[in-house]
């Protein structure tokens, strides 16, 4: 009745016999089910089926020179490029500092496998289970705008064989499309960390983000990324005067 839609259309669409929706039907569907613009389009998309399937791989190469240009003169804040399946694509110094991402192979260089794979991460990430459901919501956002996307799939399929976490929430079909938000990490070096994080879509069919992360002056945690980013540039120096004496040899 909320959708102004007859029982046995309604019952058709549950059994899956019912197919090309008018626009009529899915705009009643949307204001039933109380849907946002996100998920509104996130339903038309799905309603659209295979022809609406569309693969897309050019996320790496949109780590354009200019790009990574400003993420070195940005190199003080913690920001990464984030790819359409929350791959890590780019980073700052800071990031890497603070995120660790560059002890992890290529492959493993990822918020969903972070969040979801890695042991430690429920305790190290205060407010893990927010993360986590965002981490879904992005996948889930990024499945229906590419459902022909195989490394994406792949990427779904290993995390729900190897995360009960995962399946759980996968299980939810929520979709998020977050603009800023926080993150609460306990670092084994520094301790409790308060960043406040704000994503910006770039340009360019890849959907990638720029996420960067601010803090309070004058506050533990301001202290604690001026500790790690002491620490990470001794040891990038450290490792830069080794690789000059092995060259020289």
């Amino acid at each position: 009745m909320l959708a102004d839609l007859s029982v046995d259309y309604y019952v058709q669409l549950e059994q899956g016999r019912r197919v090309n929706l008018s626009p009529a039907a899915l705009d009643g569907l949307a204001r039933a089910l109380r849907l946002d613009a996100i998920e509104r389009d996130h339903l038309i998309r799905l309603a659209g089926g295979p022809a609406a399937a569309r693969v897309r791989d050019t996320a790496r190469s949109s780590v354009s020179a200019d790009l990574t240009r400003l993420l070195e003169l940005m190199a003080d804040v913690p920001a990464v490029v984030l790819g359409p399946r929350t791959e890590f694509l780019a980073w700052t110094t800071t990031f890497a500092a603070v995120f660790d991402v560059e002890s992890r192979v290529p492959a493993e260089r990822n918020a969903a496998r972070e969040l979801f794979l890695r042991p430690e991460a429920p305790t190290r990430y205060r407010n893990w289970s927010a993360l986590a459901d965002d981490a879904i919501g992005m996948l889930r956002l990024e499945a229906g705008m590419n459902p022909g996307d195989r490394v994406l799939a792949r990427l779904v399929g290993e995390l729900s064989l190897r995360s009960a976490e995962f399946r759980i929430r996968w299980a939810r079909h929520s979709i998020r499309q977050k603009a800023i938000g926080q993150t609460i990490l306990d670092h084994p070096n520094v301790g409790e960390l308060h960043l406040t994080y704000q994503s910006m879509q770039l340009p360019g069919p890849a959907r990638c983000s720029l996420v960067a992360y601010t803090w309070d002056r004058a506050s533990s945690t301001d202290e604690g990324l001026a500790l790690l980013t002491s620490l990470d540039a001794t040891t990038r120096a450290a490792r830069a005067a080794d690789a000059a004496k092995s060259t020289g040899a």
